[in-house]
């Protein structure tokens, strides 16, 4: 009787290792993606994706920058079967983990660059379509832009009367105070903007109408001013903050080719600014030099090529903890 027993038992046995096996086999088979991503501070900028066969989820569904995100992976036709992290904030910070951003300090490891959601937008028809020509343009350095920036300096909490003049776009502002070929200033306040900067604020003017003028300035925000690609497709002359934040592309632009580099606090943009207007043979080449190069750089099919290609590859190489 004892030998019945245990025959019957290694019989149970067997037959549930098989049946198990089987469910295995059954469930291997079915498309799907396990998670792999165990992130514990997401939230409604830090944004997980998952792509499965063209339908894409999210872990935040309530942020503009994320359904941009999504028209622009369909737009780009990604399809497969991918899982990744991106901060779709201004404030990336260093995380211990991978995470995909548009823009980025030069040094955090951990970010890798993918194209900003405003590609969604790009039309290769209209994009670095000459208007106006070169000598027909105002003898005038121009920015507008909002009093952002403050969340890069660790030595500001909130802007006030006492250290207003410290974040990059405030000493723009102040080295173009007394150049009358320097057109300067903010085209919006907040409600927290310090007085001492709102007597800064003049006319908003379109996109489109920054090519009206030969020289663009580009100064940091928060991040990276996501209007670099815009100015440079305008065949006009960039003069571009040196900066610690770079974005993708950036790469593949040369100073003092595709664009002039300025000072971090813009204590050179007079001598700049100078140098241009008094040499407009080589300006004009280095303004349609830019905007050739930003073209080449920038269709929609290279940009989508790199947005998969990055993507591929994070998920196949996830680094998080």
């Amino acid at each position: 009787m004892k030998y019945i027993i245990l025959s019957l038992l290694c019989f149970v046995i067997i037959i549930v290792v098989i049946q198990g096996l089987i469910l295995n086999d059954i469930s291997a088979s079915k498309p799907q993606i396990k998670s792999k991503l165990t992130i514990p501070d997401l939230s409604n900028s830090i944004v997980k994706f998952t792509i499965n066969e063209g339908n894409i989820t999210t872990s935040e569904s309530n942020q503009d920058r994320v359904h941009l995100y999504i028209k622009l992976i369909e737009k780009c036709n990604i399809k497969g079967q991918y899982e990744f992290i991106i901060d779709v904030s201004d404030n990336i910070q260093y995380y211990n983990y991978d995470v995909l951003a548009f823009a980025k300090k030069i040094d955090q490891d951990n970010v890798r660059l993918i194209p900003s959601f405003e590609f969604y937008y790009h039309d290769d028809d209209k994009f670095g379509i000459k208007h106006i020509d070169y000598k027909h343009k105002i003898n005038k350095a121009f920015w507008r832009g909002g009093p952002t920036g403050s969340i890069h300096n660790e030595n500001i909490q909130e802007f006030n009367d006492n250290n207003w003049f410290l974040y990059p776009r405030s000493q723009l502002l102040l080295n173009c105070d007394d150049i009358h070929t320097c057109d300067v200033g903010l085209h919006k306040t907040f409600d927290s903007t310090t007085n001492s900067l709102k007597k800064y604020v003049k006319n908003k003017i379109t996109m489109d109408e920054h090519e009206n003028f030969k020289i663009l300035i580009n100064v940091d925000g928060n991040t990276c001013a996501l209007r670099f690609k815009e100015l440079l497709s305008f065949n006009s002359v960039v003069l571009k903050q040196d900066s610690p934040f770079i974005e993708y592309y950036y790469n593949f632009l040369n100073p003092f080719t595709d664009y002039i580099p300025i000072n971090y606090d813009s204590f050179n943009v007079k001598e700049r600014i100078n140098w241009v207007l008094a040499n407009p043979e080589f300006s004009k080449a280095i303004a349609e030099q830019g905007t050739k190069t930003i073209k080449q750089i920038l269709t929609m099919e290279n940009v989508c090529d790199y947005f998969e290609n990055v993507i591929k590859i994070y998920t196949n190489d996830l680094k998080f903890v």
